[in-house]
């Protein structure tokens, strides 16, 4: 588990591996293990290793939640419902199954139950934002106005940026405070157009990383600086810097690499590819070999 949060899901996918054959018989080492290769994204190897867990630990909640978890990502949410419901009877505090069998239930338009699973879970992690917002999502199409606006106003007192409080408490304060619905309406304009603008910068970054594969730098420099310039103050800023200040210096642009890359780490400190690529660039400025 150190090793997964520290050197990537490759590495803990071989390491939970080495566990396995160790303990063949241990549903928590399926469970591991299918949680490594989710992380890789071999969702069909994941879904094997915890339907082992479960022939070795039916009433494992973890083995349960996480295939129903890992179905989900497949389109086939439906089909972890049982599963759902059997890590919940498994483990009653489980927030995440209770969150998941809660989307479920409202996209069933089973509305008070989706609430009734939301609010177990919100009270076991009052900072689940998923939670507070399926609950909120639960009490307005029941008609309660009041308790949705207070459930959306929490989701926005951990989140400022939460697009969905912002459009339903513009939506649902429209009558009874009028300007302050259009101020959270003016926000969730904004954020939209940033979320645009993000993507367009994305858009460019994505272009310039495929010349920079061609080994075409001075084109990528031309991409990332567009990418930046269109971004402005967007979510992606620091990351196209970064990938800016790595094209300038493969390029042959030391000094400018280093700018850029010094001011993404502003933003993104201990990023290994920064501290690791401003080493680099100071032992060549040395004349050292890197």
């Amino acid at each position: 588990m150190r090793q997964a949060s520290s050197k990537g899901p490759q590495s803990a996918r071989k390491a939970f591996e080495k566990a396995l054959e160790l303990a063949p018989g241990s549903a928590d080492a399926h469970v591991n293990l299918g949680i490594a290769l989710a992380d890789s994204n071999d969702l069909p190897g994941a879904l094997a290793r915890f339907e082992e867990a479960l022939l070795r630990d039916p009433n494992s909640a973890s083995a349960h939640y996480n295939r129903a978890f890992v179905l989900g990502r497949t389109g086939r949410a439906a089909e972890g419902r049982a599963n759902l419901e059997a890590a919940i009877k498994a483990d009653p505090n489980h927030a995440g199954a209770l969150v998941l069998l809660a989307r479920l239930e409202g996209q069933s338009g089973k509305f008070a139950r989706s609430g009734e699973l939301a609010a177990r879970a919100a009270a076991i992690e009052p900072d689940n934002l998923l939670a507070r917002s399926l609950l909120a999502q639960s009490y307005d199409r029941q008609g309660q106005s009041a308790k949705a606006i207070e459930e959306w106003n929490k989701v926005l007192g951990q989140d400022p940026n939460s697009a969905d409080a912002l459009y339903n408490l513009s939506r649902l304060l429209r009558t009874a405070e009028p300007e302050r619905a259009r101020q959270y309406l003016s926000r969730y304009q904004a954020l939209r157009q940033s979320t645009q603008t993000a993507e367009q910068a994305e858009m460019i970054a994505n272009t310039a990383i495929g010349l920079v594969q061609k080994g075409d730098h001075a084109g990528a420099v031309r991409q990332f600086e567009q990418a930046l310039q269109v971004c402005g103050e967007c979510r992606s800023k620091a990351l196209i810097r970064k990938q800016l200040g790595l094209a300038l210096a493969r390029s042959g642009d030391l000094a400018g690499g280093k700018a850029q890359l010094e001011q993404a780490g502003k933003d993104l400190p201990n990023d290994p590819e920064i501290v690791q690529s401003l080493a680099t660039i100071e032992r060549l400025k040395a004349g050292r070999t890197p």
